[in-house]
């Protein structure tokens, strides 16, 4: 006791004072993070209604919000070359070929390839400025051919494409705020596929693109993805996004997934494919041609039907909620601003009771009682009151940061 009595009163209280309103103001802190990185909802594969914004070909349209849609020319890097404005990036331990083609392509400009001669694990990335926090954007990849090249080209199931995209602008594809579309592992139909399309509400000013090809399994010859006509607009037509699970194992396509109806970038032309040892001989153009549309009209996007959307989309289950994430954006600011001045306060009151304090003893004075509340609070009591409400303050920052 007498021990504890003394540690009130040594100057040195002051100091663990001042330490742990450091502690809880960097506990604060850390409860904030979550509030500013809250999850968005996943995206939903729905087409979006009529009437269309972007023009056919929508990559070509100046109003298409993705740079370089139609993966017109290149640039060098590490991996090969790449299409202008994309990034590659590498998620498997294989390092796949990327190179930039302009023989297989839907519109005039050239397409991305990506090929391993095993399994691997790639894709590009975009991050698309000057976007609407809360607004609806509509993405969507028209042209993503799979094959596998042994001497000549096979379709089949054993090679995937998804598209995906982080709202709060990040660039890693591991990260949990990237909202994964489900996984498309039909070889036989490339274009306009409803599973490359994506609808999201914009969490930043900034939104990153993804497009990703895998193989999980190896059927020897070389696999082959192409990338082309990318293009993203806003929605004002469309409702925020309902939340579903992307899908985490692919599943064999069947006959009735693969749908004209659901188009959403209409070709101009479809461009032979060269008969190189390479690329995909000419004898896989056929297979495109009953998915073309025909020309595009004002309203050329026709209105999905929800049994169609099911059919190909996982079924949805209900996302968790945050409460951090209906906050407005001024709340984790304020509450920063208001903890901080609060702690300037206490740090105030406590140097002006100390020296306060020591102009009291220099002058033979009782000096256990505050200035400011006179009677009211000892110096006792004032130092534990402070030392408790510090610790339960903490104790809540740290529970609400596990509970979040």
């Amino acid at each position: 006791m007498q021990t504890t009595w003394k540690f009130l009163f040594n100057e040195s209280a002051r100091v663990w004072s001042a330490l742990v309103a450091f502690a809880f103001f960097i506990a604060l802190i850390g409860m904030m993070q979550p509030i500013a990185h809250a999850q968005a909802p996943t995206p939903t594969l729905a087409v979006p209604p009529n009437p269309q914004t972007l023009k056919d070909p929508c990559a070509l349209d100046p109003r298409n919000l993705v740079y370089n849609g139609s993966l017109g020319g290149a640039y060098n890097t590490k991996y090969g070359t790449v299409a202008n404005g994309w990034t590659p990036f590498v998620l498997s331990k294989a390092i796949p070929g990327f190179r930039w083609v302009n023989n297989v392509q839907i519109d005039p400009n050239g397409s991305q390839q990506i090929f391993w001669g095993d399994k691997f694990d790639a894709g590009l990335y975009q991050q698309v400025p000057n976007l609407t926090p809360g607004a609806t954007y509509w993405f969507r990849l028209g042209y993503s051919l799979a094959t596998r090249f042994d001497g000549s080209d096979q379709r089949g199931n054993s090679i995937g494409r998804k598209v995906g995209v982080d709202p709060l602008g990040g660039i890693d594809p591991k990260s949990a705020n990237v909202l994964w579309g489900a996984d498309l592992m039909d070889g036989t139909v490339a274009v306009n596929r409803p599973e490359m399309t994506l609808t999201f509400v914009a969490r930043a000013r900034i939104a990153t693109i993804f497009l990703r090809a895998f193989v999980q399994e190896n059927l020897g010859g070389e696999n082959r993805v192409w990338f082309d006509a990318v293009c993203m607009e806003a929605r004002t037509d469309v409702a925020a996004a309902t939340p579903t699970v992307a899908a985490t194992k692919p599943a064999v396509a069947t006959a009735t997934r693969t749908v004209t109806s659901t188009a959403v970038v209409t070709p101009t032309a479809i461009v032979a494919i060269t008969a190189t040892p390479r690329v995909p001989t000419a004898s896989a153009s056929p297979t495109l041609a009953p998915t073309v549309p025909p020309p595009p009209t004002a309203a050329s996007i026709p209105t999905s039907a929800p049994t169609r959307v099911a059919a190909i989309a996982p079924t949805p289950t209900p996302a968790p909620t945050s409460l951090a994430a209906s906050l407005p954006a001024w709340i984790p600011i304020a509450i920063v601003v208001a903890i901080v001045l609060v702690i300037a306060v206490i740090a105030l009151l406590i140097l002006v009771y100390s020296r306060w304090r020591a102009t009291q003893i220099r002058q033979g004075r009782d000096a256990k009682t505050i200035p400011i509340l006179p009677g009211i609070a000892s110096l006792p009591s004032f130092i534990i009151g402070l030392v408790i409400g510090f610790g339960i303050a903490m104790m809540i920052s740290v529970a609400i940061f596990l509970l979040r």
